[in-house]
């Protein structure tokens, strides 16, 4: 339809309706993240000319082009005051937006080529699926948003030839993060538990068998 559709959770009835203003079709799903606000406030949509922003409920508030090599974008968060947006591309930089007025605050250079991301808790720092793996390892990254250093937590590919690094990674309430990392043509996926407080990488055994790995932090 062209349009973002919200509906009530419990009812499944029809609660708001919003014209994106450009089309987003299957082509450009992959570099079309999608992310609501913790707070409900804000939902923002990346498209082709840049990332729409949209109030909840109500039209948008802007539709700034956030950022000029838009098809190299992936993931996207808000932290938990809905004052930023972070925004990982696959040209190794974060870079921070303020809300609503869609201004690039800081920018933060991870390197490498960022997939999905996520938001500690207290907003202190971000974990980030590094999809550019090395030739025997690959990587987590976390990135302390005050000071802007990286920490890699590196984990060890199983068959290089199908892995493709991580793509999405997600954080827990109880002190672990679970990151997907995916094969390229033909590859299989696996899903890795990070212990945040230890840096340990444990393959989960619902995508294979577990096995806990060595890790190397830089």
């Amino acid at each position: 339809t062209g349009q973002i559709i919200g509906y009530d959770t419990n009812t499944f009835v029809e609660k708001s309706r919003w014209d994106i203003g450009e089309y987003v079709g299957p082509a450009n799903l992959y570099w079309n993240p999608f992310v609501a606000s913790p707070d409900g406030r804000y939902l923002a949509l990346g498209t082709q000319s840049g990332i729409r922003l949209f109030s909840v409920p109500g039209p948008p508030v802007t539709q700034p082009d956030f950022i000029d090599t838009v098809r190299y974008r992936q993931g996207m968060v808000f932290d938990h005051t809905s004052q930023h947006l972070y925004v990982g591309t696959t040209a190794g930089v974060v870079q921070r937006f303020r809300i609503p007025e869609g201004n690039l605050d800081r920018t933060y250079n991870i390197g490498g080529s960022a997939g999905g991301i996520d938001i500690a808790a207290d907003d202190s720092f971000l974990l980030i699926a590094q999809g550019n793996p090395g030739v025997a390892t690959g990587a987590f990254q976390k990135l302390d948003l005050n000071s802007g250093a990286v920490t890699n937590i590196t984990y060890t590919r199983n068959d290089p030839r199908m892995d493709a690094g991580s793509w999405d990674i997600k954080m827990a309430s109880n002190g672990l993060a679970f990151g997907d990392v995916g094969g390229g043509s033909g590859g299989v996926h696996e899903l890795r538990q990070i212990n945040l407080l230890t840096n340990e990488i444990t393959q989960r055994s619902e995508l294979g068998n577990a096995q806990t790995v060595t890790q190397i932090q830089r």
